[in-house]
């Protein structure tokens, strides 16, 4: 289960038919013509094709391709950003000499999608908290990873007034819109936030239109 980390799925561009006939078929095209609205969440970078399903693991995201009787190139390449800490790390198995160019690639569409700012990410955030069959979890980490000592603190009183008759952070909790408007009010308190976001001026320049 690859939530609540914002799941990167990459193909190459182009790839060989497979038919031995030295002829390529254009994976961005393929991709495009089935991915239908998800499209709008892929990206081409350098020499390879990115896409996620907001609020879905890497597997989610294939099977929901499934669904709609979209053939997926052959080879993927898996990366999962951890949003809280801002980290990007590699969840398959590329080309050793494509990798870090590939990975490079990843890292700027998942800036693009979820981290490169707050503005970007609030958006990113919310999307994934409505779409989520599991959106506590992206609650839990919110709280737990991108919260200080202090957030924290607030963040978890601020439950327990809320629902005062449920242990805060149920995994099992129903989806509730109360929670999410409670979650994004934090996200635009730069003060209650860990310093992998709330120490990086440039994540919260005035133009972005999400100051502290």
């Amino acid at each position: 289960m690859c939530e609540p980390y914002h799941s990167v799925v990459q193909y190459p561009v182009d790839e060989d038919d497979g038919n031995g006939t030295g002829t390529s078929v254009n994976n961005e095209q393929k991709l495009r013509t089935g991915l239908g609205k998800i499209w709008d969440w892929g990206k081409k970078i350098a020499n390879w094709f990115h896409f996620s399903k907001l609020g879905s693991g890497h597997t989610e995201s294939m099977e929901w391709s499934k669904t709609k009787h979209l053939i997926l190139p052959a080879f993927e390449v898996r990366y999962e950003g951890a949003w809280w800490n801002r980290t990007f790390q590699l969840d398959g198995y590329p080309d050793a000499l494509e990798a870090e160019r590939a990975k490079q690639a990843a890292h700027e569409y998942s800036n693009i999608v979820c981290m490169g700012n707050i503005q970007v990410f609030r958006r990113y955030f919310e999307i994934s908290l409505n779409q989520s069959s599991r959106f506590m979890l992206h609650v839990q980490q919110f709280c737990d990873g991108m919260l200080n000592p202090k957030g924290k603190d607030l963040f978890t009183g601020k439950m327990q007034q809320c629902f005062p008759k449920r242990r805060p952070f149920m995994r099992e909790m129903e989806k509730n819109q109360s929670v999410i408007n409670l979650v994004m009010g934090f996200t635009r308190k730069r003060e209650l936030l860990v310093p992998e976001w709330s120490d990086v001026p440039s994540l919260w320049i005035p133009s972005t239109g999400s100051q502290s």
